[in-house]
């Protein structure tokens, strides 16, 4: 991670986007909960959290799903960064408490969302390095085999030669 992004990053913990986030996660899964009584509590967490949405990657950790989600978050801040440019506007001709609030909610979702994004980089950069350790360690275990296969077929002619002398 770069320094930039490491001290960016201490910022918003110091601001406090961890609480915030945990308050915005509990109040979605209590709206959630409210409207899908039918299901069991687990049932709804198990919808919430285990597929990906555009508020959390799911349960599998893959490259593809991780950069899905980065795409997702891009989104949005677009809708975020919307909602604060047409906040300002009503906030200047009409200074009140619904007004700021907006106003604060939008500009933490949207400081949340650039926490996310430089996580979520850094995990990628690790995915990357892992899948071309992986693909390195397999194409060595190919040349491995393929060694060996021509050992045994050279072996085989070997003694296909001797039973014919």
């Amino acid at each position: 991670m770069k320094k930039r992004e490491q001290i960016e990053i201490k910022i918003y913990e110091t601001i406090g986007i961890k609480k915030f986030k945990k308050i915005i996660f509990k109040i979605r899964d209590a709206i959630y909960n409210t409207f899908h009584k039918k299901e069991s509590k687990e049932e709804n967490n198990k919808n919430l959290y285990e597929k990906q949405s555009n508020y959390v990657i799911g349960k599998k950790l893959n490259l593809e799903n991780i950069i899905n989600y980065k795409t997702k978050i891009k989104f949005n801040t677009t809708i975020h960064l919307l909602a604060l440019i047409a906040l300002i506007e009503p906030l200047i001709m009409n200074l009140n408490i619904l007004n700021i609030t907006l106003l604060t909610i939008n500009m933490y979702c949207i400081i949340l969302q650039r926490y996310n994004t430089i996580r979520i980089n850094e995990l990628i950069i690790k995915l990357e390095e892992r899948n071309k350790k992986i693909n390195q360690t397999n194409k060595k275990q190919e040349k491995q085999l393929n060694k060996e296969k021509i050992n045994i077929i050279t072996q085989e002619k070997v003694k296909i030669l001797k039973l014919k002398r």
